[in-house]
This record gives C-alpha cells, sequence and structure tokens, in this order.
C-alpha cells in the first residue's frame, strides 16, 4: 500500500488473501503487507527488535499485520508493523497495542522486489486461466492433435478407441456385431414386475398410529436460570498458554467502490407523479403501512435508507462504507483519507510524532471485521478465531515519516475504541 499522492484522496482497502506456505514465509520479506506470522525487518536492522510485551499485562505482543507503505518517491522502504495483546482485558486498551515503522534505504540499482513479482503471480495466473480457450479452435490442427486434416480420429495411442474395439472383436463391423448378437439376445422383458399397476390394484397404503394417551401430554417443569447472564455473554475464552502467532495471510488490495449515488430530482419527480396517480405512498407501503399522498422527504426514503433512530451515526457509516466491500478488513488513507471512528475522538485529538514533534496524520484502520480472520494454533494444534477481539485501531503516523539511516524502528499512535461503548 503506498500514497497516491493524487489531489484526490485516495482510500485502500485490505482484503484476506491466500495463506503463505512455510516456503513463502521464509522468502518474505519487508515488502510484503500480510497479517499475522512474524514481523520480517528490514535486512540492514541488527540486531532485529525483540518481540514487544504489553505496558499494561506484560503478555508478549503477536504481529496482527505488516503494512508495506512507502512515500511517494522516497528514496526509503517503509513499513508498519502493528502488535495487540490478545488478553481480553487488554485488547480494547489502545496501550495495549503497538505500532512499530522501520525503514530502509532502498538501492539505486534493486531488482523488482519479490513481493511485485509474487503479486503477478496471480494475475498471470488469471491471464493464463483466461487464455485456455484460445487455443480451442486449434483442435485437430496440429500433428499431435485430437483428429487430422481429413477428419478421421487419430487412434494411434495406447488408451484411444483402439482399445475398446479390442474389447469386441478384432474385426470389422461385422464381426463386432456378430459379437453382440448373443448377448442381445439375453436381454428379456421381465413381464411378471412390469406395469404391475395394469393387471391389478396395488396394495393400499397403511400406517401404525398408536392410541393417544388419556392423560395428555405434561410439560416438565423448567427451573429459572440461576448463574449471571450478563456476565455470561461477556465471558471470552482464555488466550492461549505462551506465544500466540497468527496464521500468516496474504493482504490483497484495492481501491474503495464510490458510494451508492443518492436520487436524482428527476427520479424524485418521477416517484411524486407515479404517487398522485396511482393514490399510493411508497414510504409507507415500504414500511408496512398504507394510504396516499406524501413528501419530497418520504420519497427520498424510498431510495436512501434512514438514520438510525438511536442517533449512532458513527457507527452507522461505518456500516455504510463496510457495506460498500464487506471483506475489507484494513483501510488506508494517508493520501487524505479519513478514519471511521466508532465513538467521537477525543476532545482537542491532534496526535503528535513522538521523535520528531511534527503533526501525526491518519494512515490506516483495522476494522471490526479482521476479528474472525485471525487465526492461530492452540495448545492442542487446533486452529482459533476470535482470540483478539477489539473494535477498531487507528493509526497514525509522522507526517514527514521521520527517518535516518541506522535509526532503530519508531513508535507511531494507536488509538483504540471499544465496538460497544
Amino acid at each position: 500500500m503506498a500514497s497516491g499522492g493524487g489531489s484526490v484522496p485516495t482510500v485502500l482497502l485490505g482484503l484476506e488473501d491466500a495463506p503463505l506456505s512455510p516456503a513463502e514465509e521464509s522468502r518474505s520479506d519487508l515488502t510484503v503487507s500480510r497479517l499475522g506470522g512474524r514481523p520480517d525487518w528490514p535486512a540492514d536492522l541488527a540486531p532485529p527488535p525483540p518481540q514487544p510485551v504489553c505496558d499494561r499485562c506484560g503478555r508478549p505482543q503477536p504481529l496482527v499485520t505488516q503494512i508495506y507503505a512507502p512515500i511517494g518517491a522516497s528514496a526509503y522502504h517503509r513499513t508498519l508493523y502493528l502488535f495487540a495483546c490478545v488478553s481480553p482485558e487488554c485488547a480494547n486498551e489502545s496501550g495495549a497495542w503497538r505500532c512499530l515503522r522501520a525503514q530502509q534505504r532502498a538501492a539505486a540499482e534493486r531488482s523488482e522486489p519479490e513481493s511485485t513479482a509474487r503479486a503477478s503471480q496471480p494475475a498471470a495466473a488469471a491471464a493464463a486461466a483466461a487464455d485456455w480457450l484460445d487455443s480451442a479452435d486449434d483442435w485437430g490442427d496440429g500433428d499431435g492433435g485430437w483428429g487430422d486434416d481429413d477428419g478421421k480420429v487419430d487412434n494411434s495411442s495406447a488408451g484411444g478407441i483402439d482399445n475398446v474395439r479390442s474389447n469386441t472383436g478384432t474385426g470389422g463391423s461385422g464381426d463386432n456385431m456378430a459379437t453382440l448378437t448373443p448377448s442381445l439376445q439375453k436381454l428379456a422383458l421381465d413381464v411378471d414386475n412390469a406395469n404391475l399397476a395394469a393387471s391389478g390394484d396395488p396394495p393400499a397404503a397403511s400406517a401404525e398410529v398408536e392410541p393417544a394417551s388419556e392423560e395428555g401430554v405434561s410439560p416438565e417443569p423448567v427451573a429459572p436460570p440461576t448463574g449471571d447472564l450478563r456476565a455470561l455473554l461477556a465471558a471470552r475464552p482464555a488466550p492461549p498458554a505462551g506465544t500466540v502467532t497468527f496464521r500468516p495471510t496474504y493482504l490483497s488490495v484495492i481501491e474503495e467502490p464510490a458510494p451508492r449515488a443518492a436520487a436524482s430530482h428527476h427520479e424524485l419527480d418521477l416517484l411524486r407523479q407515479y404517487q398522485a396517480r396511482e393514490g399510493v405512498n411508497m414510504a409507507q407501503l415500504s414500511a408496512g403501512g398504507g394510504g396516499g399522498g406524501g413528501t419530497a422527504a418520504a420519497a427520498a426514503e424510498v431510495y436512501e435508507r434512514a438514520a438510525p433512530a438511536h442517533g449512532d451515526r458513527l457507527l452507522y457509516k461505518l456500516i455504510q462504507r463496510l457495506e460498500l466491500c464487506p471483506a475489507q478488513v484494513l483501510r488506508y488513507g494517508r493520501d487524505g483519507g479519513a478514519p471511521l471512528p466508532l465513538a467521537p475522538l477525543p476532545a482537542g485529538w491532534a496526535p503528535v510524532c513522538a521523535h520528531c514533534g511534527g503533526p501525526a496524520v491518519f494512515e490506516l484502520q483495522l476494522l471490526p471485521t479482521l476479528v474472525s480472520r485471525l487465526r492461530a494454533a492452540d495448545s492442542q494444534g487446533a486452529e482459533r478465531t476470535g482470540l483478539l477481539e477489539f473494535g477498531t485501531a487507528i493509526v497514525y503516523t509522522c507526517r514527514d515519516s521521520c527517518w535516518r539511516d541506522g535509526d532503530r524502528p519508531r513508535a507511531e499512535t494507536v488509538l483504540v475504541q471499544a465496538e460497544m461503548q
């Protein structure tokens, strides 16, 4: 993912793609955007940083995602690493998350990054899949095709039609028929079982019904619940013992689809004319009511959904964006994009870079849809999901991406909001 550098804000969406094989994971580098696994630090970063630990409970923080995010014509490769604590008491706290930014100067003459070559492989496979029918018209035209130039079938192969003929005789068609005739003569129609309904009435259907009980059915008494239902619903499974590593999975990137266009004035005029002519109110009918008449505002409701009655417009806005692409797990918008928080941002929220003191800008956001996509193995080797439950995680990074050769990874700002406030 990279900043577009254009005047129009561009929002990119990250979607879960294929999992990495062990061989692919061993060849992965900092130019690969993915979920889970272990971080691929820059090659010139020695020694590599230790695994971060939670500031709240001290538990090791697994890698949630690694995002390759170079900036324009920068001379550096640039990658963001997000870590989080999987403890249920910490997952929705900003202090339990960590974002580290690492950069590596790109060589003047550098070969194509492996991530680019790997990204081109699915495209090449798709092109091959689309082109495999191009040779359909050539069947039988070549020397090794299904037929030769005079339209006769080539039976030279060992598994061809000749082998089928050898099973029924070695002669011509007359020999074949002579061989098949005795077998055909053995076929006979079983007259006794054919057209059974014509020879007599079929047996009547019968069913054995148990007599009804005179006492009737007496329901068993149901004991009232004795436990705390709220506590039961709020309970979270304990995370696996030891260090958790989420399964590494590639991230594919697309541009965010355009929002659904609002109804035009012409469409609303047509709707009003229809309502006046037919004497109906489409807004009331869609809500289960009836009657005629209606205003322009009521007509607009046919085309646009009403805002939620509870007034949670932030959540409603997020849901609208998720509906454009339900598979998205990440939003990237350093090029003028804006986050979609679940709750109002803190008053006076203006994050700054902890290293240079300059302003920090929104770069990416992890969405609630990521919760079910993060998979890790438990102590028995079974795959589990839901180990990291959070609402959303919004990352702000240094606007100037301050960095000097020889620097260690730099921490950026992470704002975490719970799904239910």
